[in-house]
């Protein structure tokens, strides 16, 4: 079996319609995660696992604040400040949560990620497995994550940065 050697990212990167992100990995098998991070090989990845082979999770109450930005750092980003996100000085993404509580469903808690891209100072996001967009569900072009309207996660876990020295993930595709 061959051995996967964790790669590093140091790109940045900006939502481009025309560019079509997805052509670089079926759309399908990456997520709004891989897709903030600019990783599209890094498949559906998850918060707090970059640098594991893929193996399927069963997140349920694991998804909450405290636990997600956790992973996100043991990942190697960096919490950042709303400033220092909106300011595009940095590769920010941002968190939104549909946190899991005892009272819903178990596969009710989700997690979803946004990306700044530096040429519009606008944020876009992959939903599901459709293409990136730069539109909340009101049809509106993202300007601040916090402010955006996703019906379904319903709590802002936080924005965050990848560090200048880039971060390691294993490729899954």
């Amino acid at each position: 079996m061959k051995k996967h050697e964790p790669s590093l990212n140091l790109q940045f990167n900006f939502y481009a319609p025309n560019l079509s992100w997805e052509d670089m990995i079926d759309k399908k098998r990456s997520n709004c995660f891989a897709y903030s991070l600019n990783l599209p090989q890094s498949g559906w990845a998850i918060p707090g696992k970059l640098q594991q082979k893929y193996t399927r999770i069963a997140f349920g109450p694991k998804i909450t604040k405290e636990h997600i930005s956790n992973n996100l750092t043991e990942d190697g980003l960096e919490e950042i400040s709303a400033t220092e996100a909106l300011s595009g000085k940095f590769h920010a993404i941002a968190c939104l949560l549909k946190p899991y509580t005892p009272h819903a469903s178990f596969k009710s808690a989700d997690f979803h990620f946004l990306r700044l891209d530096h040429k519009t100072g606008t944020w876009s996001h992959k939903p599901g497995p459709a293409s990136p967009a730069n539109t909340d569900e009101n049809d509106q072009i993202i300007t601040n994550p916090e402010k955006a309207h996703f019906f379904f996660y319903d709590q802002f876990c936080g924005f965050f940065a990848i560090p200048d020295e880039g971060i390691s993930y294993m490729p899954q595709c």
